[in-house]
């Protein structure tokens, strides 16, 4: 259940954070560089331009605190599951 609830808002999220972004770049192709670039700049952005920017803000918001719960279950479930494993191979002689 909670991969699904994980899941749901993942997509939630992108759908948000394109919508901010696809506002960004109507407005002008630097600001939207800017908010596709470079993490900080987006949520600074929508909260700028609230009134017009309000849906997909919730929407990405909403996105994420579903996002958050599902992650930390897996990491709880399998510890090793976000660590990538690498190994050596030993050079024999």
């Amino acid at each position: 259940m909670d991969s699904v609830v994980g899941l749901v808002g993942a997509v939630m999220a992108l759908i948000g954070a394109v919508w901010i972004i696809g506002h960004a770049f109507g407005k002008g192709c630097l600001i939207g560089l800017a908010c596709l670039l470079i993490p900080l700049v987006t949520p600074i952005y929508a909260l700028i331009h609230i009134r017009e920017l309000w849906k997909p803000l919730v929407l990405w918001v909403v996105g994420l605190l579903l996002v958050a719960p599902a992650a930390r279950h897996v990491r709880a479930t399998n510890p090793t599951a976000a660590v990538p494993s690498y190994s050596v191979p030993s050079a024999k002689t």
